[in-house]
């Protein structure tokens, strides 16, 4: 990580751990303008050490992929709209009504391309930010449920408890060194 830094220098997320903030095409296309600065030589080293970084996070069956083939853009929108709109309220109806699409189509089409169920695959990206939040702000559990858009606390409690074996308090506390 320290080399990484090094080659690297004043690239912050800036004073926001917010996704929020951060999840915008103009700040990713500075990042990707910033890459454009490096070296060849440097660039090169980066991408080897962060592949190394990722590599250490996935099984051995992650190198067996099958064949990858192109996902609709129906689908890719669906997913976009998923991730940038968390805290609302998106039922498989709108996103079927979004792609022109009937909701039971929409859903096997989806379930085709992600292996999972559209409502699957939001309460998963769902607690993802759920998780980010924990660790990188001190919101009250309250509101990491509004932001996340959980219907209530406790049903955001049962649902990571069920994801990730562990309560909203056990995770924070053992990825606070991560602050």
């Amino acid at each position: 990580m320290k080399r990484i830094l090094d080659l690297n220098p004043n690239r912050t997320l800036g004073s926001t751990y917010d996704p929020r903030d951060y999840e915008k095409t103009d700040i990713l296309k500075g990042f990707q303008d910033l890459n454009n600065l490096l070296r060849p030589s440097e660039f090169i080293e980066v991408s080897g050490l962060l592949l190394q970084l990722i590599s250490r996070f996935m099984g051995a069956e992650t190198f067996f992929m099958e064949e990858r083939r192109a996902i609709p853009s129906k689908i890719l929108d669906a997913i976009y709209f998923m991730q940038t709109n968390l805290r609302t309220n998106i039922t498989v109806e709108k996103l079927a009504a979004r792609a022109s699409q009937h909701p039971d189509y929409f859903s096997r089409l989806f379930l085709k391309n992600t292996g999972e169920r559209p409502l699957a695959f939001l309460q998963a990206k769902r607690i993802e930010r759920v998780q980010l939040l924990l660790v990188t702000t001190d919101y009250p559990f309250y509101r990491i449920a509004e932001e996340t858009g959980f219907e209530s606390l406790s049903y955001l409690s049962r649902v990571f408890r069920k994801q990730t074996g562990q309560t909203l308090g056990a995770y924070r506390k053992q990825h606070e060194a991560v602050k």
